[in-house]
């Protein structure tokens, strides 16, 4: 059977504008179950493939399962916004020490994509995980970015799960449903990789210009140069300095790079964060702290999408990483990445805080 490149409808099912998204658009007012119904349309798995829940569905293709998840609907600036989450268990009875949260940070640098690798803590479970949020005037574009993401998070899926069952020395996640008569998605990939490679495939550098100058801005200051944009994004404790009243203090670093491909994937947006030093001063802990970071952004309300992963540069330290395919480069989506990196740079730098007590308190 000859792989499809994309599911059926081709690029296009992606696009808000697609007879898809007006069919599942129209079935629902809420926005948490209208990006499901998207989803699941989008996908069409078999019934023999298939299990519904109130608020998602998981599915089976090839040796993967796939959990899409809507939380309640909760209000938040003035707005209804959902949370919609796609997973793939990958690996059962991790216990979590260093060798293994270690090897979870350097899969999670090396493949920088829209998924995390994420260590439940509670149940031992290792799965890959990517989440978006949408209201009702931003569910289109919310539902191509669950759709892109969710689809490159199989591919990652089905190519890492046996590798990473024995590196960190677990069992891959047991199968429930009946197989999906076609396993040609988990070769969707390949589809971005050829975009990827095509000349002119995205104009990065028009973007991070025009990301520059968006008013009002999420930084302290901005540059745009040869190597891509390089801003310094204000966070600062309450009761710590101010951002910017010293070299470094209360300052989180971001890169976006336009000009770097992806190994597999070929041209797109790279988004490295990079914490103030003093969020995580002990270097040895910092394979620990991102798995920590990424299980955070899992559970608490952190206000932004959950693309990409908290990993350990070798040179930089505790990072958070993003890399977004041309194919999924719509328009406004390097404003759209630096405000959500200023977001994460502040709730990071609290939820860090707080880890600190915890770990300084009698008994930790």
């Amino acid at each position: 059977m000859a792989a499809r490149a994309l599911p059926p409808g081709a690029a296009d099912s992606f696009l808000p504008q697609s007879r898809l998204w007006e069919r599942s658009n129209a079935m629902s007012q809420d926005a948490g179950l209208a990006l499901v119904e998207h989803l699941r349309a989008l996908f069409e798995p078999p019934p023999q493939a298939l299990q519904a829940a109130p608020r998602g569905f998981t599915w089976r293709i090839g040796g993967i399962e796939q959990c899409v998840s809507a939380e309640p609907v909760r209000r938040a600036t003035g707005l209804d916004i959902a949370r919609v989450s796609a997973e793939c268990e990958l690996v059962h009875g991790v216990q979590g020490v260093g060798v293994q949260l270690g090897a979870i940070a350097r899969w999670n640098a090396r493949e920088a994509g829209l998924s995390s690798l994420r260590w439940n803590a509670e149940t031992g479970v290792v799965s890959l995980r990517c989440a978006v949020l949408a209201h009702d005037a931003e569910v289109p574009a919310a539902a191509a970015s669950l759709a892109h993401a969710a689809l490159l998070q199989l591919g990652a899926a089905a190519a890492a799960q046996a590798s990473l069952a024995a590196e960190l020395g677990g069992t891959q996640a047991p199968l429930t449903l009946a197989r999906h008569p076609d396993a040609a998605l988990l070769e969707a990939w390949r589809a971005y990789a050829d975009a990827g490679l095509k000349p002119g495939a995205w104009d990065g550098a028009g973007a991070l210009q025009a990301a520059a100058a968006m008013q009002p801005p999420p930084w302290l200051r901005v540059r745009v140069d040869a190597a891509g944009l390089h801003a310094e994004l204000p966070a600062a404790l309450e009761q710590g300095p101010q951002p910017g009243s010293a070299p470094g203090a209360g300052v989180a670093l971001l890169r976006l790079i336009a000009g770097q491909p992806h190994p597999r994937l070929g041209a797109g947006l790279l988004a490295v964060l990079e914490p103030p030093a003093d969020a995580e001063p002990v270097r040895e802990r910092a394979a620990a702290t991102a798995a920590l970071l990424n299980e955070g952004e899992s559970r608490e309300w952190s206000g932004v999408d959950q693309l990409g992963a908290w990993c350990v540069h070798p040179d930089r330290g505790l990072v958070f990483v993003l890399f977004v395919p041309a194919l999924a480069c719509a328009p406004g989506i390097a404003e759209r990445i630096a405000w959500q990196m200023a977001m994460r740079a502040n709730w990071s730098r609290r939820f860090l805080a707080q880890v600190a007590q915890l770990r300084s308190s009698p008994g930790a």
